[in-house]
This record gives C-alpha cells, structure tokens and sequence, in this order.
C-alpha cells in the first residue's frame, strides 16, 4: 500500500480524533490498513505517527505506588496471607477502584512486592499487622509443603470456638486433643474451625495478637465474618 495514503490516513482520523492519533488497533479497524501494510514502511507505529506530524496517544500514567500498596494491604489483611494472581483479578473485577494487574507488575516480582509491602506497612498509619500477616504466611506456605506425611503425630492443633455470637482460641498438643475436643462438646462451644500446627503456642498467641481489637471480655473475641473465614483458610501453620 502507498505510504502517502498510510500518512493521510493517519492525519484524517487524528483530526477526528481531537488532533491525536489512533492507537494501531483502532487505526486499522477504522481505515483498513492492515498492519502488515504500514509495517512495510515502518517498524513501530509511533514513527509512522510521527512522520505524520501528528500527535501521539498520551500513556496513561501508572498508579501511584502508595495508593496500590494501600489496597493490597487491605486484601492481605481481608485474606490473611499473601493473594495469588487468581485473587488479584478477582478483586479487580469485584471492586473497580482496586488496581489492574499492571500496576502490581510495575513494582516487580512477586518477592519484590512483598518487601515494598513491607516497608510501606511500616511506616503506612494503621497497617502495622500487615508484615506480621505477611511473614505468618509465608512460614505456614513453607511448613505446610515441607512437612512430612507421617509427621503430624508431633503436631498440636489450634482451635477456633464459638458460643453464641463470641469466639475463642484455645490450643493443645497432639495426645491431649481428644480429651480437650471432648471437653469442648460438654461445654456447649461449638468447634468452628482447628488447624494443625508445629508450634502450638505461637500460633496461638499470632491469632489472639491478630484479633486483639476483638476482644470482648476474658479470652472472647466478637469476629466479624471475614475474620472467621481468614481463620478457616488455614489447615496447617
């Protein structure tokens, strides 16, 4: 295809464009040049654009950072571990204001992310329990793939209870966990949720830290439901 006619191309829809260029996809849409033809005279449709003399499309400007590590802080906190790309997207197509993937991307690898989550955290007002949820997780991951199938007899559990609209942790080793799940039914609590764990104790006091702004009265704690499903999402820490 002769290139003047590319070129006038190029001018007439800018100039029905406001005086900007269409971007390659449209531009053969709405001509029919097809992009072999231009390529034939061009390598990059910018240099077609502006041989043209012709304004270029203005890339629209990245996220601001703090602004997309604010709402991933959030999901952490909501999740209670790190998301996968699956649930990224997810939020993306829920909630509009969450950042596209692209502004996640910028910011590196998935390891990358994770540490300017953290220093944002830091010194970001009111997400103080983020990096704790973060490390938490990414040890629970680790543990939860190392850990050895005829190991769990070691293991103690971690246990969710309820009574009413209130709920409480409570942990035991492995050999008291009938005697105490027993216990449990007579008192009249209902077991919502128990996950395995190496460290019974610790990941007790992570959770009973995690809720702290729950608390009610004794070892009580009034959860909101997103709460009790972070909780629940967990099978081994």
């Amino acid at each position: 295809m002769d290139k003047e006619h590319i070129l006038a191309q190029i001018r007439r829809t800018a100039a029905a464009n406001g005086g900007v260029a269409l971007g390659r996809a449209r531009f053969v849409q709405e001509t029919g040049v097809a992009e072999a033809d231009w390529r034939a005279h061009w390598a990059r449709w910018p240099d077609a654009v502006s041989e043209a003399g012709v304004q270029g499309a203005v890339a629209a400007a990245p996220p601001d950072t703090a602004a997309v590590l604010a709402h991933l802080a959030a999901l952490v906190r909501r999740l209670g571990r790190f998301p996968t790309l699956a649930e990224l997207r997810a939020e993306r197509s829920t909630n509009p204001a969450f950042p596209a993937g692209g502004a996640f991307e910028r910011l590196g690898s998935k390891f990358e992310l994770i540490d300017q989550l953290r220093a944002y955290c830091r010194i970001a007002e009111g997400c103080a329990d983020v990096p704790g949820i973060l490390d938490f997780s990414l040890r629970a991951a680790r543990s939860e793939a190392a850990q050895p199938a005829d190991s769990a007899g070691d293991d103690g559990y971690l246990y969710l209870l309820q009574s009413g609209k209130h709920f409480r942790l409570a942990c035991t080793d492995a050999e008291g966990r009938a005697a105490f799940e027993s216990a449990q039914v007579a008192e009249g609590a209902k077991t919502v949720h128990s996950l395995r764990t190496d460290d019974p104790t610790g990941i007790l006091a992570y959770w009973q830290l995690r809720f702290a702004a729950r608390k009610t009265r004794g070892e009580w704690f009034a959860l909101a439901p997103e709460e009790v499903q972070a909780f629940k999402r967990r099978k081994f820490m």
